[in-house]
C-alpha cells in the first residue's frame, strides 16, 4: 500500500508521523510515572489542553493513512482531557481543604485570644 503512494502523499505521511512522535515526546514530560522511571524527564504536571487539541487534529489528518494510529491519537487526546479535568478537581479539593484548615486555625486563634482576654480581666479583678 505504501509503495503505491505518490511522493507527495508519502512526504505528508512522514511529516504526520514525525509530528506524532514529537507530540508523544512532549507528552512524556506530563506523565508522572514515566518521569519517575526516567529521571532525565522532569515532570511538568498534567498536559495542557492544547495538546489534546493537537492530538485530535493529528488524528483527523492521519485517519486516511492509518486508522489505528488515528484511534490511538484520539484515545491519547481523551486521556489528556481526563487527566486535565482530574487535576482541576484535585486542585479544587486541595483549595477546599486549605480553606477549612485556615478557618479552623482562625477559630483556634480567636479562642486563644478570648481565653487570654478572660484571664486578663480575671487578673485585673483580683488585683
Amino acid at each position: 500500500e505504501e509503495d503505491e503512494m505518490d511522493p507527495e502523499e508519502r512526504m505528508r505521511m512522514e511529516a504526520l508521523c514525525r509530528a506524532f512522535e514529537d507530540l508523544c515526546h512532549e507528552l512524556r514530560f506530563h506523565q508522572k510515572d514515566w518521569c519517575l522511571r526516567n529521571p532525565s524527564y522532569r515532570y511538568k504536571g498534567p498536559a495542557p489542553l492544547h495538546m489534546a487539541d493537537r492530538l485530535e487534529a493529528l488524528a483527523r489528518d492521519v485517519h486516511t493513512f492509518a486508522e489505528e494510529d488515528a484511534d490511538l491519537a484520539r484515545q491519547m487526546a481523551r486521556d489528556v482531557r481526563a487527566d486535565h479535568l482530574a487535576a482541576q478537581v484535585e486542585t479544587a479539593r486541595l483549595k477546599e481543604v486549605e480553606a477549612r484548615v485556615e478557618e479552623a486555625e482562625r477559630r483556634r486563634r480567636a479562642e486563644v485570644d478570648a481565653r487570654r482576654e478572660i484571664e486578663r480581666r480575671e487578673e485585673r479583678e483580683t488585683q
